[in-house]
């Protein structure tokens, strides 16, 4: 199978997305497919094979050329693989018409001219269907797992923020409710008993409501090993979005036995399973019981710890990558 793939995106994207190409070109070159790496420049050194994104419009230059970055950037003349993780960039706000239109353009083409659609959620899939009107039969769930890093162990304890920590992880985009989160754990700990640690991005209105509510919050920028560290000494992973294709940092944090509280909606729902604590993102009175809860109460904390551990010890974390691989495989084998 000659596979091509559009790593215009590759060298910049090293959470969710990018891991799980990685993984796919890793399985891929051990399982004696011919890769090249579609993109305008060689962004870096390896055994690859580089071309520029216009030679995929060449016909049969390639078997089937896979698009994993939400959306489809450029023509292809071979059976196509696009991924579309959510539909959110259809509704960005606060952009001019340009920048929505470089946003939407490649959801448009993919829904218009991919041979099949992959998402991580069915409930994604339903968004899919309705808002690009994409038949339901083109549409594939493969759900991530979490990376092999994340996984139960020691946290390197003496460089952790002051225990006990609630952190949230990724909370720049309004729909992460990362000002939710600060009320409700204002509510919670009012004398403060705990610490908020907020990772990676964190919104203005975030900020803004933690200074109104006399809440310090410990802003960390982790790697993936500072990351993994942080998920193991929390008394609670919290992800209270109003919405998610999937919940990559709860599937995180389940993996390395942090206990979680989440939303109740969207693709998280599906993303937690049963080893989670899920909740209306609105009602801030059970977000603050039940953080309390977690943190002051060490058997409904070990159990969820357990809980999310037992679930993803046993998983193949190469399987999503896999069952891309064999999508791909099957486009090429539906166009001999």
């Amino acid at each position: 199978m000659k596979l091509a793939v559009d790593a215009l995106n590759l060298p910049h994207d090293v959470r969710g997305m990018g891991r799980m190409v990685r993984a796919v070109l890793r399985i891929a070159a051990a399982e004696q497919v011919t890769l090249t790496l579609l993109t305008a420049r060689r962004p870096w050194s390896g055994d690859f094979e580089f071309a520029h994104p216009r030679s995929a419009a060449q016909n049969r230059r390639y078997d089937v050329v896979w698009y994993p970055w939400n959306g489809i950037r450029f023509a292809c003349a071979a059976p196509s693989l696009a991924h579309i993780h959510d539909t959110f960039a259809l509704h960005e706000r606060g952009l001019n018409w340009i920048a929505r239109r470089r946003i939407r353009q490649p959801l448009a083409r993919a829904a218009r001219s991919a041979d099949r659609i992959a998402t991580v959620s069915e409930w994604s899939r339903t968004c899919i269907e309705r808002e690009l009107r994409v038949p339901r039969e083109r549409i594939t769930v493969i759900t991530h797992a979490p990376d092999a890093l994340f996984c139960v162990g020691d946290a390197a304890a003496t460089a952790l923020p002051p225990a006990p920590y609630v952190l949230i992880v990724g909370a720049g985009d309004e729909r992460k409710n990362g000002a939710f989160l600060v009320q409700a754990f204002a509510d919670a700990f009012s004398s403060g008993e705990a610490t908020l640690v907020a990772a990676g991005s964190f919104s203005a209105d975030a900020e803004r409501t933690a200074r109104e509510r006399g809440v310090k919050v410990v802003r960390e920028s982790p790697d993936d090993v500072r990351l993994r560290d942080l998920y193991r000494g929390a008394a609670c992973v919290a992800v209270p979005s109003t919405a998610e294709g999937f919940g990559l940092v709860v599937v995180e944090a389940q993996a390395c036995g942090a206990p979680v509280i989440a939303s109740n909606t969207s693709g998280i729902v599906e993303s937690a399973g049963e080893a989670a604590l899920l909740l209306d993102p609105g009602d801030r009175t059970k977000w603050r019981d039940a953080l309390r809860e977690v943190v002051r109460d060490d058997g409904t904390s070990s159990r969820l710890r357990a809980l999310g551990a037992a679930r993803w010890n046993v998983v193949d974390r190469d399987a999503p990558s896999r069952a891309v691989l064999a999508v791909l495989r099957d486009l090429v084998d539906q166009r001999s």
